[in-house]
């Protein structure tokens, strides 16, 4: 049974529908790039059961709408308010020597070929003899071989990570939080970090529990949590300008970017090719998301600039494809206009393709994070729109950072116009430098020693504190 949805106002009659039938339909629609829609459910669905897991799920769908910080902030409260711990937490008991090397903990549900691995990589993988790293999977093992399944080299990436945690790999999957919290103080965690906040897999019950000392979110869910428990989250003045601090629960610690980048995976791919417009004549934009992003206002814009540039051609490449979406972004599309979907593909085949279009369109309000890192890794520039929420901000930092600003819009009608205007030549010329500029940016040289003097600092606050 399905829900009535009315894409003018966005609403959907649930009065019909059962709890299952209601998450069932809230997921059909974010995937269909219908997030206001789904949070529409979801909300309900929590008017009734308080306690439903619809709770973290609409914590996540919020990052694909074009709520602010403090709508976000409210709705993670309430998850927090039903489903943080409301014990006493033991007192940590860990070494406060306080220049020996720190003890860092990683929970993930991602340590496997993910997007969010590819960026936390960038630090986990890297770390110096100044951190001891201990790994702290959440996936479960059926789960795992389902998305082996669906890519059969991701347990490779999995792989990684256990050979770097060098024996300190935990499953803690099928561990209950007060399991978790044992193991976590028996290895004497400093600083424990967590990387998938509301997002599958994730553990933010486990953090109300207060496990280490310090504690801290960051990368795979680059958001804020809602958790009083989680002491930091890792930031930066582009995704989280100091105006908006009072809109998390937990004190924004300043990194040199938002994300970063695992460049060890691209470095055998090159980062410098030809514009296609220079070879063919024609002018490609390319749009390269998860079908959720491709929200209606994002959409719309395409078309417009399709309508602008009818000579031009768009290829799609949507990760999770199938015909129900490829038939919602036809409805956009203006007649007589050149455009390619394609469908997933192994990650090399996937990259290379990046370097088909001229110039990649970020999508809106969710921007492109990882995905946006590897389009500039493969010399391709990007156009975004800064959003109203980390997560809209995800593409701007990163280019604000290398110093790409021009590429950043302000409002909708000035994405559509820097699409139809920008210089071909320039463009062309761009693609020369862009890997480069992004290696050499705070983004990848010197991140993982950021990260690592920041953990120093909040480790210190806590010995005076």
């Amino acid at each position: 049974m399905q829900g009535v949805f009315d894409p003018t106002t966005g609403a959907v009659d649930v009065s019909a529908m059962d709890t299952i039938h209601a998450m069932t339909e809230a997921a059909r629609l974010t995937a269909l790039g219908q997030a206001g829609a789904a949070l529409a459910i979801y909300r309900d669905v929590l008017r009734r059961d308080p306690t439903h897991q619809a709770g973290a799920r609409a914590c996540f769908v919020q990052t694909l709408t074009d709520e602010g910080p403090e709508e976000l902030l409210a709705q993670r409260a309430r998850w927090w308010t039903t489903h943080h711990w409301r014990g006493t937490p033991a007192p940590h008991a860990n070494d406060r020597n306080p220049v020996r090397p720190l003890r860092i903990g990683y929970v993930s549900g991602d340590f496997r070929r993910h997007s969010a691995s590819f960026i936390f990589g960038g630090v986990v993988l890297q770390h110096t003899a100044s951190v001891i790293p201990y790994l702290y999977s959440t996936t479960p093992r059926s789960l795992l071989a389902d998305f082996c399944g669906i890519c059969p080299s991701a347990d490779d990436r999995s792989r990684v990570f256990q050979a770097a945690a060098d024996g300190r790999w935990r499953d803690i999957s099928a561990m209950n939080d007060e399991e978790a919290d044992a193991q976590i103080r028996q290895d004497a965690i400093d600083i424990l970090i967590d990387l998938s906040g509301h997002t599958l897999c994730g553990r933010l019950g486990l953090f109300t529990r207060k496990p280490a000392p310090v504690q801290v979110t960051a990368w795979g869910f680059a958001t804020g949590t809602g958790c009083p428990e989680i002491d930091y989250l890792f930031g930066d003045a582009t995704a989280m300008p100091l105006n908006e601090n009072e809109h998390y629960a937990e004190t924004v610690y300043q990194l040199p970017c938002l994300v970063t980048l695992d460049k060890d995976d691209l470095e055998d791919l090159p980062g410098v090719s030809a514009a296609p417009c220079v070879e063919k004549g024609r002018f490609t934009f390319g749009v390269f998301a998860r079908a959720e992003k491709l929200s209606d206002a994002f959409m719309n814009a395409v078309a417009e600039i399709m309508r602008q540039r009818p000579s031009a051609d768009v290829l799609f490449k949507i990760a999770g494809m199938r015909q129900e979406v490829a038939d919602r972004l036809k409805t956009f599309l203006p007649r007589n206009v050149s455009w390619t979907f394609e469908y997933d593909t192994p990650r090399r085949q996937h990259l290379l393709s990046y370097q088909r279009c001229d110039l990649c369109l970020d999508p809106f309000p969710h921007s492109g994070g990882a995905v946006a890192l590897e389009q500039l890794a493969m010399g391709v520039p990007v156009l975004t729109l800064g959003g109203r929420q980390p997560a809209g901000r995800i593409a701007a930092s990163i280019l604000h950072t290398i110093g790409d600003r021009h590429m950043i819009a302000d409002t909708v009608r000035q994405y559509v116009e820097l699409a139809k205007c920008l210089p071909v030549r320039g463009m062309a010329v761009n693609r020369l430098t862009l890997r480069e500029r992004l290696f050499r940016s705070p983004i990848v040289a010197g991140y993982v020693g950021a990260v690592e003097r920041a953990c120093r600092d909040m480790w210190e606050r806590w010995l005076r504190e």
